[in-house]
C-alpha cells in the first residue's frame, strides 16, 4: 500500500442540498491487497461505527482508498472553527484507519506465510 504523504482534500459544495462533501484520500491499495482489509473497511463503516459519519470508496482506476464526509453548509457557516477542528480530527481517523489497515494486511500475509511454511491449514 502506498501512503499519501500529504492528504490531498477536496470539496464539493452542493448549494440546492445545502452540503458540503468532503473527500479524502487515504492511501493507494495494492492489487494484491488481503480480503481482509476490504472486510475491515466495510464492517466498519456500517453505520458509520468507526468512521464518525463517514465512509470509504476506492476510485477504481488508481485503486486510492477515499475516506467521504458530508457537512451541514449552514453548520460550517455557523462555526467556522468547529468546521477546522473537524478536519483535523477526520485527518486524525484517516491516520488510524491506516494504521488499522496496515495491522489487518500483515497479519494476513503472516497467516499465509505461516500456512505456506507448515504446510497446515487453520482448521488442521
Amino acid at each position: 500500500m502506498r501512503l499519501k504523504e500529504v492528504p490531498f482534500i477536496i470539496f464539493l459544495v452542493t448549494t440546492s442540498f445545502a452540503r458540503v462533501l468532503c473527500f479524502i484520500e487515504v492511501c493507494t491499495l495494492q492489487k494484491d491487497t488481503p480480503k481482509n482489509v476490504y472486510r475491515d473497511l466495510l464492517v466498519g463503516g456500517l453505520f458509520g461505527k468507526d468512521t464518525a459519519g463517514g465512509y470509504f470508496t476506492i476510485e477504481p482506476q488508481s485503486e486510492t482508498l477515499i475516506y467521504n464526509y458530508m457537512f451541514e453548509l449552514n453548520e460550517i457557516t455557523k462555526d467556522v472553527e468547529d468546521f477546522t477542528a473537524t478536519l483535523e480530527k477526520m485527518l486524525q481517523l484517516c491516520d488510524m484507519w491506516m494504521d488499522r489497515i496496515n495491522t489487518s494486511a500483515d497479519s494476513d500475509k503472516r497467516n499465509e506465510e505461516l500456512t505456506r511454511l507448515t504446510g497446515i491449514g487453520m482448521l488442521s
